[in-house]
């Protein structure tokens, strides 16, 4: 038996064949079914002789919670708190990993992991000229916006944009595919810091590509009055995380101030540039007020971008967030994740690296100051500003620490502990062989 409290949509292809019927009566066949899925998917599948089947998508962007009570009943979820606010101990909660199945025989009381997707494989690819990378790149991520203009098309088109490279060329993209597009950027809004240049470049890029822009703001206490649901819909209390879900949720306010969901409406969906910068290693370690925060490890871009999609398993910075408000996310680079893992240490990681490679897919999309313009982080502000997230949350004692135990609190975990063997090396807690949980506890609810 099993409980589904599944809540965000799946969108997912095989090939052109979008949301395929996934079959389940042979496991050969549905791991090579599998390996042929591309977007974001969390499946509870049946299965014959009563087992179950539970599926995650190749990156782990859609997450999928699980437990089984000692009745064998499992219960599935998107979200953790749809788990234990029932009543279910976090402790018995676990995850199935990106790019995996589970199958579970509750009555057999047996359960096997089998991996489906391999990023590595596709790393260890030859990998061509960089131009011939870029101009490959570029085609599937043509091919994609179109087969996402023509099956989700009639849905009121946001793209989130930093003014940065990777959203700035989703942007571009949408614009170009899409009939009406708007982009939102966020924006800090402290009396003591000027309009940030992330701002500035996301109203320039509009400006180029003729889009509509929303600029949303929000003031250090509005910042702090979104944390709460940043931390349980972010399904994280680490900073980087956090601090990303922080401006999401902001974001997914806006969309539904501006227009709230009508009764039989699909809902909105946003287009975002999340994970290339994963995909590309394009992430260093930042200081702010005298602290290194997102601290990476000191290793060789290859092995980097490994730990950076290993990560993607654990949080929920962007489809979580927004999911929570009703709104669907795709993140386009997640389409292409084939070509550009097969993109050598050469194309990625290094001084310039990324701007070289943008400048050879965006070609004549983008506006030239784009690649030559100082990386900065919404969650910071500014290249050399103080403002934004960071800083509020400092003021205001909301620190690593403090995070940690917020989340605690609003996730229900009975020992604080617990959290360093939830998520460990970029993952959620997952199991190999099966195990059952304690019996639901009765008290008051989470959520």
């Amino acid at each position: 038996m099993v409980e589904s409290m599944l809540r965000i949509r799946n969108l997912y292809w095989a090939d052109a064949r979008f949301q395929p019927t996934v079959p389940t009566e042979d496991t050969g066949g549905l791991t090579a079914m599998l390996a042929t899925l591309r977007g974001q998917f969390s499946l509870a599948l049946p299965a014959p002789r009563d087992t179950l089947i539970l599926v995650r998508d190749p990156l782990g962007v859609n997450k999928l919670f699980f437990a089984i009570d000692e009745a064998g009943t499992v219960m599935a979820a998107n979200y953790l708190v749809d788990l234990v606010s029932p009543g279910v101990p976090f402790e018995t909660v676990y995850s199935v990993p990106a790019g995996h199945f589970v199958e579970i025989d509750p009555h057999g009381r047996t359960l096997s992991l089998r991996r489906y997707f391999h990023p590595d494989a596709a790393a260890r690819r030859e990998a061509p000229a960089l131009d011939a990378a870029a101009r490959r790149i570029r085609e599937h991520l043509e091919l994609w916006f179109a087969r996402l203009a023509a099956d989700l098309g009639r849905r009121r088109v946001c793209v989130s944009l930093s003014g940065g490279l990777d959203s700035s060329m989703v942007a571009a993209l949408a614009t170009k595919h899409f009939s009406s597009v708007t982009a939102y950027t966020y924006g800090y809004a402290g009396s003591d810091a000027p309009e940030s240049e992330d701002v500035r470049s996301a109203r320039r890029v509009a400006d180029f590509l003729g889009v509509s822009l929303r600029f949303v703001p929000a003031t250090p206490d509005e910042v702090l009055g979104v944390l709460e649901d940043a931390l349980c819909y972010g399904q994280d209390w680490r900073e980087f995380n956090v601090h990303c879900a922080i401006v999401n949720e902001i974001i997914a306010r806006a969309i539904v101030r501006d227009a709230p969901p009508a009764g039989g409406e699909e809902p909105p969906l946003v287009l975002t540039g999340d994970l290339m910068n994963e995909l590309l290693a394009d992430y260093a370690p930042l200081s702010h007020a005298g602290r290194e925060i997102y601290t990476l490890p000191r290793v060789g871009p290859e092995r980097l971008r490994a730990a950076l999609v290993q990560g993607l398993d654990a949080g929920d910075r962007e489809v979580g967030v927004f999911g929570h408000h009703g709104i669907d996310v795709v993140q386009p680079y997640g389409l292409v994740v084939d070509q550009l893992l097969s993109l050598p240490a050469a194309f990625i990681g290094g001084e310039g690296a990324k701007q070289r490679l943008a400048r050879e897919i965006a070609g004549e999309l983008l506006p030239s100051f784009l690649f030559a313009r100082t990386k900065a982080r919404a969650q910071i502000g500014d290249a050399t500003g103080p403002g934004g997230i960071v800083s509020t949350l400092q003021r205001a004692g909301c620190d690593a620490r403090w995070l940690r135990r917020a989340f605690s609190r609003r996730l229900v975990v009975e020992d604080e502990r617990s959290l360093d063997g939830f998520i460990r090396l970029g993952r959620y807690r997952f199991l190999r062989e099966f195990q059952h949980g304690r019996n639901r506890r009765h008290g008051p609810e989470a959520d």
